[in-house]
């Protein structure tokens, strides 16, 4: 079982990577043991997972122009499982393809790194989206929820800038390549996999 304190200075190292402190790597695990302890942060982030899918589907109930019957009637069992799976396969996906890239480059000595900070990253980042989630939890408003968690979108956008800017040999054109690589890949494989849950359960109910 990983203790908290090991959970708290990796978080903490990756703010100080985001801040762009030069010492960011005490704070980090930068070891092979580092890299399958850091996977303790998608087990971290299930919970706010679970929190997100019941938000999501009360948020889409409120959207009257919402068309996907098949999401909105789903039981809450069936969307919860389907983010979940959406979420361990993107995860495991975007971790393929950042691996992918190292050797691309043949930068192989970064592959760890890249690997602990971002699972760390990731779980700063489900933290960080408890603040809209709170929020709509509070007003029951969409369009509050969309206005608190736009800060939050650009705060995933810095730390994944920051990632690939520090820890790869790459420059700036090539960083928003790879930026932009990374979220497309994670809103295509998170939204086929997701959606492909909740269509077997449609023509399985």
């Amino acid at each position: 079982m990983i203790q908290p304190d090991y959970v708290i200075t990796h978080l903490r190292g990756i703010w100080q990577l985001i801040v762009g402190r030069k010492n960011w790597r005490a704070d980090m695990d930068i070891s092979v043991d580092g890299v399958f302890r850091s996977l303790w942060a998608l087990a971290l982030s299930t919970p706010i997972a679970i929190i997100a899918a019941i938000a999501t589907q009360n948020l889409q109930a409120l959207v009257p122009e919402s068309t996907d019957a098949i999401k909105i009637t789903a039981p809450l069992p069936v969307s919860i499982f389907a983010m979940l799976v959406s979420l361990a396969v993107t995860w495991f996906g975007v971790l393929a393809g950042l691996v992918a890239v190292t050797r691309g480059m043949n930068a192989t000595h970064a592959a760890g790194p890249l690997i602990i900070t971002y699972n760390w990253s990731q779980l700063l980042s489900f933290l960080a989206f408890m603040a809209p989630i709170s929020v709509f939890a509070i007003t029951q408003s969409a369009e509050a929820f969309v206005l608190s968690a736009l800060p939050v979108a650009i705060f995933e956008l810095v730390i994944l800038w920051n990632i690939i800017r520090r820890i790869l040999p790459i420059g700036v054109g090539g960083a928003i390549a790879l930026m932009l690589g990374v979220l497309v890949g994670e809103q295509i494989i998170g939204s086929l996999v997701h959606d492909s849950v909740i269509s077997l359960y449609g023509a399985l109910s």
